[in-house]
């Protein structure tokens, strides 16, 4: 796991190749064993790195500025080493002949499978690194490679002899990858603030994007990003780029991998649903195994981090270890979001060693700038700031990889909020008698009213779907009237993608349940989900891994039934039925939810006078809020005049975000 860097210079201004070194070290966080740089100069290659390898095409252990101004690419690579820990896996990396070089962030676990298969085609390794594997696989097969990889990725490929070069990004957007390309230029990084450093890249915002955070809580729905210049590449897509003269150096990106809800898997019973689940995700975990540093695994004390933590113990026992697991937990005073009892039967169970941090407001507030800093973005809720403490916490008792339970939710509908859906699609396929079990079975488990049950399937049915786009429309108006957004705020990206995609009405109108999985999968929750647990392990110098986000388990999970996922009231069905008997009944059997809650309200009254400081220091010149109006409803929420929501930590964490990377709002 790295922080990765590079900028291809096509207009002759070669001066602006030197920035790559402070675009390099801002990532030091990601990668505190190594870094590395390689420049295409008109004397050859120069590649530096704080190693002692001597076989590569050339080597200068000092960069002098008239070198730097010779340059036309350069790449730069910070390394967090977790697979061949030694010198041969520093980056950038080459094979032997020095055709192409690497920069990589990420993990491909299947590379040993790979490398044997690349033996067989005449291919030599000399290191044990997956990096060599993509390399190598890359020269082989061309982009074709990405479907051979099974893991989370984000690279940028510099081919020599082609002139040529080619980036990219897993399947599901686990690893992030950002670019700018303008003014004769393609630069891309890890992490947004990399890019902030060139100074040819304007801050200009997008106004569009600030809209969906403020409005809607959505980010991350697209490549858009809250700075109009700066793109996120989208999840499994590349891009190419011709670094040949006269040629047009145009940047063609094209999307590898779909997903394919037209592929079902229908007959079996529940029972094979199951044993199938199982295996795919017993497989994904022993693949993430796969580790020359310690590992450990979060442990919420939810379905999905248990289930993780029990199965990572089974296979650790299978091998023979006799090390008892890590596993770190975030727990709170206020038990309304604490899950102690749950997280205790699952230590108690299998034995593991478990470390608990007691997330404080004061605390959160005391690092408040390095947590806004790191995670790139504003976000609109506290809740990741336990995962940010459960991070630390793991790199404080010597574990440098985790396993997460992350995406299980968006998969296999562990969210309340679908039953809405599922409802709504039992209805318009005409299953009544499904329809009116399932609501009765909700009412036994969850104690709803008839009247709240009848509201949800009204909520999921699509003329009530179209209703909420226009109530959002309304909302916004109302913003823009009101003075709190400025008017020129009214346009959103991410209404126009649901009203444009078959999610929204298209395609399938009796699919509700599925294209709200789609929806909650590819652009309301996973992609900002995946954004903040990036952010927060690699703040700490960790790696955090997804076994549920194996694209195999991916595609089982759209393929199987709907009631495979919801049934007699109970979420992730198919999940719970797989686990018998790994998990802890207690935890198998629980319908409430959290993950890793905050106490939310509680913490927002108590940072209320310092959310008001940040807000009276808008600048008068802001072009997104109109302050007074602002401080008006703040004083609302503050003295209870008004019931809490989120607005008031998204406009205290946009503003803050705004001094942190000197963005004028």
């Amino acid at each position: 796991m790295c922080g990765i860097a590079g900028i291809i210079d096509f207009t002759g201004s070669l001066s602006r190749i030197r920035n790559i070194f402070p675009m390099t070290k801002r990532v030091g966080h990601r990668g505190p064993d190594g870094e590395g740089y390689l420049l295409d100069t008109q004397e050859g290659l120069i590649w530096r790195d704080h190693s002692d390898i001597d076989h590569l095409v050339s080597e200068s252990n000092s960069i002098t500025n008239d070198v730097i101004d010779r340059a036309m690419v350069a790449l730069g690579h910070r390394r967090l080493a977790i697979i061949d820990t030694s010198s041969k896996g520093h980056q950038p990396m080459s094979i032997k002949n020095g055709r192409a070089w690497i920069v990589y962030n990420g993990e491909v676990y299947n590379y040993v499978e790979l490398r044997e298969q690349l033996k067989g085609r005449g291919y030599s390794f000399w290191s044990n690194t997956d990096t060599e594997v993509i390399l190598n696989a890359y020269l082989e097969w061309g982009e074709e490679c990405l479907h051979r990889f099974n893991g989370m990725w984000a690279f940028a490929i510099v081919d020599f002899i082609n002139k040529s070069v080619f980036c990219a990004r897993d399947r599901i957007g686990i690893k992030p990858f950002y670019y700018y390309f303008g003014n004769g230029l393609f630069c891309f990084a890890s992490e947004i603030k990399q890019l902030l450093v060139l100074p040819f890249v304007d801050k200009d915002l997008d106004i569009g994007v600030i809209y969906d955070y403020l409005v809607l809580s959505v980010v991350d729905h697209s490549d858009r990003t809250f700075l109009s210049e700066i793109k996120s590449l989208e999840p499994a897509c590349f891009l190419k780029l011709s670094m040949k003269q006269g040629r047009p150096n145009q940047l063609v990106k094209k999307k590898y991998w779909h997903l394919d809800t037209r592929n079902k898997l229908n007959g079996l019973s529940d029972d094979e649903y199951a044993k199938r689940l199982y295996y795919l995700l017993e497989d994904s975990v022993k693949l993430r195994l796969r580790s020359d540093v310690p590992l450990g695994t979060c442990l919420s004390g939810g379905l999905d981090s248990s289930g993780i933590a029990c199965l990572v113990n089974k296979l650790l026992k299978e091998k023979g270890s006799f090390e008892n697991q890590k596993t770190f937990s975030s727990c709170f005073a206020n038990r309304t979001c604490d899950e102690r009892a749950y997280i205790e039967e699952v230590v108690r169970k299998n034995k593991v060693n478990n470390y608990k941090v007691f997330p404080q407001v004061t605390d959160l507030l005391n690092e408040l700038d390095a947590f806004i800093w790191h995670l790139d973005q504003p976000f609109p809720s506290t809740s990741m700031y336990a995962q940010w403490c459960v991070f630390r916490l793991a790199k404080e008792n010597g574990v440098t990889v985790t396993l997460d339970g992350q995406g299980a939710d968006e998969l296999l509908a562990g969210y309340h909020s679908y039953y809405n859906f599922f409802f709504a699609s039992l209805f318009s396929k005409g299953h009544f008698g499904k329809l009116f079990r399932e609501m009765s079975a909700c009412r036994r488990l969850h104690g709803y009213t008839l009247r709240h049950l009848l509201r949800r399937l009204l909520d999921g049915l699509s003329f009530q779907r179209r209703r909420n786009v226009i109530a959002m429309h309304n909302r916004a108006r109302t913003w823009c009237q009101e003075g709190f957004l400025d008017r020129g705020s009214r346009a959103s990206p991410f209404l126009n993608i649901l009203q444009q995609s078959f999610i929204e009405y298209g395609k399938n109108r009796h699919e509700q349940f599925l294209n709200k999985l789609i929806e909650m999968f590819s652009s309301t929750k996973l992609p900002s989900l995946l954004r903040y647990g990036d952010r927060s392990s690699m703040a700490h110098s960790v790696e955090s891994r997804v076994p549920f986000l194996d694209y195999r388990l991916v595609e089982f999970s759209f393929a199987i039934p709907d009631d495979q996922k919801i049934k007699g009231g109970l979420t992730k069905y198919v999940y719970r039925k797989a686990m018998r008997g790994v998990i802890p009944e207690m935890v198998r059997c629980r319908i409430g939810k959290m993950g890793f809650p905050t106490p939310e309200v509680e913490w927002m009254l108590k940072a209320g006078e310092e959310i008001r400081n940040e807000i009276d220091m808008i600048s008068d010149r802001n072009t997104v809020f109109n302050v007074r109006n602002l401080q008006m409803e703040l004083n609302l929420y503050l003295t209870h005049s008004k019931p809490y929501d989120f607005l008031p930590w998204k406009w205290f964490n946009l503003v803050k975000w705004s001094h942190l990377y000197e963005v004028n709002l």
